[in-house]
């Protein structure tokens, strides 16, 4: 019985290796990159928000947040909600659309206090 207990235990550690090796690196490693400071929300940010998140976050069809205004996406970006769900769950936009300099892009702007330029 305990010879029969070391393939079946030896079968699930591969299994969990093999599982655990799905994470995107490359995706990863792009966010990682030091960031650039002329990173802007008028020329940067905003062009993204329009084509990827203001068809949810317009004020009307979603109450998680109006992104209309800079003030709108500021107020979610100093409470820490813009950082988790885009930058580090990536669950924002739902279809995870950003490429990876958008998402770069995300990151540095708000490591730089999203600020208004």
């Amino acid at each position: 019985m305990k010879i029969c207990t070391v393939p079946v235990i030896l079968m699930l550690l591969i299994c969990l290796l093999i599982s655990s090796c799905t994470k995107d690196r490359g995706a990863l490693e792009a966010i990682e990159e030091p960031c650039d400071s002329s990173v802007s929300y008028l020329t940067d940010i905003k062009p993204i928000i329009d084509s990827k998140c203001i068809s949810c976050h317009d004020g009307t069809t979603y109450t998680g947040g109006d992104f209309n205004t800079f003030e709108a996406v500021k107020t979610q970006a100093d409470n820490g909600r813009l950082h988790e769900l885009v930058v580090v769950s990536k669950s924002m936009p739902i279809d995870n659309s950003l490429s990876k300099e958008e998402l770069k892009k995300f990151r540095c702007w708000l490591e730089n206090g999203a600020p208004n330029n």
